[in-house]
């Protein structure tokens, strides 16, 4: 064994394949949190033996980052396939590269802390595990990727660790995870460099040593840190828990139809009418019979009917997007259970390009039908995804002449970033009086109709006041702190009751990802304390209290599977007036321990010279 790893090509293959495994076991659909743990020991380890070669640093680095992608984030094959049109082997070539340049935090922090360890430096940084937490942070939060997870979504899976999010957000578990991984490292490697060189006595020892002054001098805050951590977080879901059994509720309906993803070589005609007046008003309505007809909302997921645009105006229609057939479609949902519908739809507006030329662009929209059958509220989606939605570089590539060529190889750079963070309005019904059976339409009776001629037939008390808002994301939104943060600051100056994020996960298949991607957003119920509601169209839809749980429904699965159709209802805390310390101050925290690091460094400096 010491031989074979004092090659450091075997080491850097062996703990990094080892690293990988850990990192996909810490998070869904495995969801170990106690891999999580150990999940940076190979980082330390090679941090450690190559401090003195960078280039040893950065390809051990990049060895991690490779191996966690391919066993966490295979699904990126899917994505090349379906976005960029590769075959296997073009995107098994493009996947390396990819898997390196997305997950730079890995490399970069190896590279960081190797260069903390070097004799000329390491006697400016103590305490190492603050070193190995402020340093891993940096990286989490500086260095970009396709994906945004942050290491500390690996024990967010622990209940209680993810209650400490709504203090410090789901990046202050970063620092808190490398740590106290850090202490475990420090005693294993004690531990085993003891037992091998003088077997179960000297690893004894070496253990009491551990525990003595000089030792514990440096190493308490870590045990000491993780039990306040569960003990605050233990305190947080009793209250949050009782808190939330005194919530008003509004009943919400998810409608998961199964439709295939926004490519024509994918959806026809036929498909898109079976949609809109077989499947979605289908389940719809089993959705509105098992809440015994006292529904307040539906919403569809991203894509619940590909390619449409509700909305009837000139650039629509010219655009030839325009549907009257979807508009239709939710319209007679909204008739027959008096419920508010919340869609997904592309928009139009005029954006004004580099050259101060205004650009008709299209939005990823999302629009509230109320009960009245009118057009309530809309939201754009304002962070778009790289290469799907938008073109990184875009503006180079425009000087360079590639911006075309670019385009027919990604298909990206057709959406424009939406204006505000604005809020959604809503309406509770009166419950006292579900539907009539009598009273009920089949699209044989609203066929050929116009939109504008439906909303006269409807009931004279289907008035629509807002009783509340909510915060609307679309699909890669929900894994972003910071854009969720920015709707508790809205103009009107309200709070949003709940939380509302439709995606469409079609695009990777039956993979891991619609449950990382579910898991990862799950964190933003705890980080605001707001209840989610997740509809997915292909892929893993629920519900999530507010302290993070994933809700049993009052019917439907918990959790749905891809490929399939269904719906679930569940009803929805409504939580207006808390505000968490997250939400208010959001990052800020990390100056104060950035600026304990700085000092810390200048005094030993000052006091080494």
């Amino acid at each position: 064994m010491k031989r074979f790893f004092s090659s450091d090509a075997a080491s850097i293959l062996s703990l990094g394949i080892v690293q990988g495994l850990l990192t996909a076991l810490s998070i869904e659909p495995f969801n170990a949190p106690l891999a999580a743990w150990i999940m940076p020991w190979p980082l330390f380890y090679f941090a450690g033996r190559f401090r003195n070669s960078l280039p040893r640093l950065l390809m051990a680095g990049a060895a991690c980052a490779i191996f966690f992608c391919a066993f966490a984030f295979y699904w990126i094959m899917h994505l090349l396939k379906n976005f960029a049109g590769f075959g296997p082997a073009e995107s098994l070539l493009a996947f390396l590269p990819f898997a390196v340049f997305f997950n730079l935090q890995i490399p970069a922090f190896v590279l960081l802390f190797g260069l903390t360890l070097r004799k000329r430096y390491r006697r400016y940084f103590h305490p190492r595990w603050l070193t190995a937490g402020l340093l891993a942070l940096g990286a989490d939060y500086v260095i970009p990727r396709l994906f945004p997870y942050s290491w500390g979504n690996f024990i967010a899976g622990n209940l209680l660790m993810a209650q400490v999010t709504d203090l410090v957000g789901v990046y202050g578990l970063t620092p808190i995870l490398f740590g106290i991984s850090y202490f475990g490292y420090r005693i294993f490697t004690a531990f085993i460099r003891a037992f091998s060189k003088g077997g179960a006595a000297a690893a004894i020892t070496s253990l009491r040593m551990m525990a003595g002054p000089y030792a514990l001098k440096r190493l308490w805050p870590m045990p000491l840190l993780l039990l306040l951590c569960l003990a605050y977080g233990a305190l947080r879901l009793r209250q949050v828990t009782a808190l939330q059994e005194s919530l008003p509720t509004v009943r919400v309906a998810i409608i998961n139809p199964n439709a295939p993803p926004e490519d024509e070589s994918r959806v026809n005609a036929r498909i898109m009418h079976d949609l809109m007046f077989g499947t979605i008003p289908g389940l719809t309505e089993k959705a509105a019979r098992a809440a015994g007809g006292r529904l307040d909302l539906a919403v569809l997921p991203e894509s619940a009917v590909p390619f449409i645009c509700a909305e009837d105006t000139p650039v629509s229609r010219r655009m030839k997007t325009y549907s009257p057939e979807a508009e239709l479609m939710v319209q007679l949902m909204a008739y027959n259970w008096n419920i508010d519908v919340f869609m997904n739809e592309a928009g139009y507006g005029y954006v004004t390009g580099n050259k101060g030329v205004k650009e008709l662009k299209m939005y990823n929209s999302s629009i509230l039908y109320s009960r009245d059958g009118k057009r309530s509220g809309t939201y754009q989606k304002r962070r778009l995804l790289a290469f799907g939605e938008y073109m990184p570089g875009e503006d180079l590539l425009e000087r360079l002449g590639l911006a075309r060529a670019a385009r027919e190889i990604i298909g990206a750079s057709r959406f424009a970033s939406g204006p505000a963070s604005n809020l959604i309005p809503y309406a509770i019904r009166n419950r006292e009086k579900p539907f009539r059976e009598k009273e009920l339409l089949s699209y044989e009776d609203v066929k050929g109709m116009n939109p504008r001629d439906f909303e006269k037939i409807f009931p004279s008390d289907r008035a629509f006041t807002p009783d509340g808002y909510f915060l609307p994301l679309i699909c890669y939104e929900s894994l972003l702190p910071d854009h969720v943060r920015s709707f508790f600051n809205n103009p009107e100056k309200r709070n949003p009751d709940f939380i509302v994020n439709i995606t469409q996960d079609g695009w990777y298949g039956k993979t891991v990802e619609t449950y990382q991607h579910f898991e990862l957003a799950r964190v933003r119920a705890v980080e605001t304390r707001r209840a989610l509601v997740r509809s997915v169209n292909n892929g893993a839809a629920g519900f999530v209290d507010l302290a993070g749980r994933y809700a049993r429904p009052l019917s439907g699965p918990v959790m749905t599977a891809p490929e399939t159709a269904g719906f679930q209802v569940w009803d929805v805390p409504i939580n207006r007036e808390m505000t968490t310390v997250y939400t208010r101050f959001g990052d800020a925290w990390m100056v104060i321990l950035g600026v304990l690091m700085l000092l810390l460094v200048m005094r030993r400096i000052i006091a080494y010279r």
